[in-house]
C-alpha cells in the first residue's frame, strides 16, 4: 500500500503505532531532505488533502452534534475540546481569599480598559422623549427569522 523505505516503519505499521498521516508526513519530509521536489509536492498535496479529511471527520464526530445540544452540554464539550479544567471558585482568584480585594481589583482592571475613552457628548444625542432610536438599531422580527433560517 505504501512505499516504505525503512524497515522500522514496517514494524511500527504492524504494531499500529504509526498512522497513515504520520507515514505520509515522514515520507514528505524525507523527500524534502533528499531534494526530490516533485515527490515532495505530491506528498505535500496528499498530506493536505488528508488533513482536510481528518478535520472534517473530527468536526462530524465532535462538533456537529453541538448545534442541537443545550447550553450545558455545549459548554461541557467546548471545555473538553479546548482542554480547560473545571471552573474554580472565585475565592481561588482572590489574594488570601478576600473577596472585597478581588472586587476592587476587577473594578480597577475594567476602569483601566475604559480610562482612555472620551466621554460621551450628550449634545450630539437627539433630545426626544426617550422614544428615538436610529433606524439601524431597530431589528424587525422578519430579519431575525431570515438570519436564523440560514444558520
Amino acid at each position: 500500500m505504501y512505499a516504505v523505505v525503512n524497515v522500522r516503519y514496517i514494524v511500527l505499521i504492524n504494531h499500529g503505532l504509526l498512522t497513515d498521516s504520520d507515514i505520509l508526513i515522514k515520507q514528505r519530509q524525507f523527500a524534502w531532505k533528499q531534494g526530490d521536489i516533485s515527490k515532495y509536492r505530491s506528498l505535500r498535496n496528499l498530506v493536505q488533502r488528508m488533513a482536510i479529511g481528518l478535520r472534517s471527520k473530527y468536526y462530524n464526530r465532535c462538533v456537529k452534534s453541538l448545534r442541537d445540544a443545550g447550553p450545558k452540554q455545549w459548554w461541557r464539550a467546548v471545555k473538553r475540546i479546548t482542554g480547560q479544567s473545571h471552573s474554580m471558585p472565585l475565592t481561588s482568584l482572590a489574594p488570601n481569599g478576600n473577596l472585597d480585594n478581588l472586587a476592587n481589583d476587577i473594578n480597577v482592571t475594567f476602569h483601566g480598559v475604559s480610562s482612555d475613552l472620551h466621554p460621551v457628548n450628550l449634545l450630539l444625542v437627539p433630545d426626544d422623549d426617550g422614544d428615538y432610536f436610529p433606524e439601524y438599531y431597530v431589528i424587525e422580527p422578519y430579519q431575525i427569522e431570515r438570519k436564523l433560517a440560514h444558520f
